[in-house]
């Protein structure tokens, strides 16, 4: 039986599982080349499978959307946007993309049940994760103003590696 580990927590996994039990990642098993045939003599060349001498390998299927780990993700979501919260008025760094999103969930969520006096006190930490978003992707934060180029910009894939605004940092780190 193959084991394959996960690309986000390490955990091991089996192959007859495509979430890895710990963290609800999606896992993609590598499909492991087909055999050659014990010897060429016993089968004939008529028979051959195309299966077997075939060089496509099957690709594999996503995880549907009612075997992933929802209530996982949420918790995962409210864990990092604590964190994000407690940078409360940070504004150098980087923070990754599901670092703003999910902080930013929580803030929707909680000034849409409080009211004013939410988004008043939520004001400061959201200016301060935008920033470090913008840092992330290796722009200056006063991209933050502009209200439509801000929008695709926090939609945007984070820089790999070292930028002028310190190293990257996953969201997986805050938990």
């Amino acid at each position: 039986m193959t084991q394959t580990k996960c690309p986000d927590c390490g955990a091991i996994v089996g192959a007859d599982r495509n979430v890895c039990p710990e963290c609800g990642c999606p896992i993609i098993h590598e499909a492991t080349p087909p055999s050659a045939p014990a010897s060429p003599t016993t089968e004939e060349p008529h028979t051959v499978s195309i299966l077997t001498n075939s060089p496509i390998q099957p690709t594999p299927m996503p995880i549907p959307f009612f075997q992933a780990d929802w209530a996982q993700y949420f918790y995962e979501c409210g864990v990092i946007g604590w964190e994000a919260f407690k940078k409360y008025a940070c504004f150098t760094g980087r923070a990754s993309r599901r670092e703003f999103w999910s902080f930013n969930l929580i803030c929707w969520l909680v000034g849409g049940f409080t009211g004013g006096l939410a988004a008043f006190i939520l004001l400061l930490p959201m200016i301060g994760v935008g920033i470090r978003r913008m840092h992330d992707i290796g722009k200056c934060g006063w991209w933050c103003i502009c209200p439509i180029a801000c929008i695709f910009l926090f939609l945007k894939r984070s820089d790999e590696g070292v930028n002028q605004y310190g190293s990257p940092n996953p969201a997986i780190n805050l938990l």
